[in-house]
């Protein structure tokens, strides 16, 4: 190893001053330029983890709301079976324009993973079946224009059915989404480590190149003077030459 810098710094001392000049100032440039590309890679990776973790969240909060969605409208139609009193229909009809787009959307959202999304097309069909259910119940109460309409017990069981798969379904979905959002959770916070130790081992180099370049400059002034004062030294000892001779020559004449 001794023998390596030693050749090194045999190679330096023979490179023109020209050259090494140049490679003094592309010292720190390189550790900058370094360090830029480095953070804007670091960046990207740490920005695209962020991005896979709000998606994943998108698609929690998108399944939330279309169970709750459903569930409302279930709870408004049965309030309004029970009691002929419209404005129990309130959810339930703003399930019939929101709950269907919502949950193509949530499987638009899952496209890139065909398991999730083919659990995200069995819960539109069962939302549509469920809808359909209710919908059947607010005609019935809406036909009979009666104040307490008979309970139709099959009709109560297939309901229940249909709500419970769809709770089934949405709990694996959501199972499923959590798995992700762990695992991407703990690639981001890994990013955020790795970039925090990249800045580090960044600044650790950008000190150790302007160490370098410091260094280098010192050797470089003093190898420029010293040229400087041998040739100053070589004018006076040619001065003094010549001097002497032009003395010699006046004594002989």
């Amino acid at each position: 190893m001794k023998s390596f810098w030693q050749k090194l710094k045999n190679y330096w001392h023979q490179l023109p001053i020209e050259n090494r000049g140049s490679v003094i100032m592309a010292i720190p440039l390189t550790c900058l330029m370094g360090s830029v590309i480095t953070y804007t890679l670091l960046r990207q990776r740490m920005v695209e983890a962020q991005v896979y973790v709000e998606h994943t969240n998108q698609i929690l909060a998108k399944s939330q709301y279309a169970l709750i969605s459903l569930l409302n409208a279930e709870t408004g139609v049965r309030g309004y079976y029970i009691s002929k009193q419209r404005f129990f229909l309130e959810p339930y009809n703003l399930a019939v324009k929101r709950i269907e787009p919502d949950l193509q959307q949530l499987e638009q959202l899952v496209a890139e993973n065909p398991p999730q999304q083919q659990r995200a097309k069995l819960l539109v069909q069962l939302a549509r079946a469920k809808m359909s259910h209710l919908h059947s119940i607010v005609q019935q109460v809406d036909e009979k224009n009666i104040q307490a309409p008979e309970i139709d017990i099959n009709s109560i069981l297939a309901g229940k059915q249909v709500m419970d798969r769809f709770r089934t379904v949405i709990a694996g979905f959501e199972s499923e989404e959590h798995r992700l959002l762990e695992i991407r959770a703990q690639m981001l916070a890994e990013q955020q480590d790795f970039n925090a130790t990249a800045m580090w081992y960044g600044i650790a180099l950008s000190l150790l190149g302007t160490s370098l370049t410091i260094q280098l400059l010192r050797d470089l002034a003093k190898e420029l003077r010293d040229r400087e004062s041998s040739l100053r030294e070589s004018r006076s000892l040619t001065e003094a030459i010549v001097s002497n001779i032009v003395d010699g020559a006046i004594v002989v004449n």
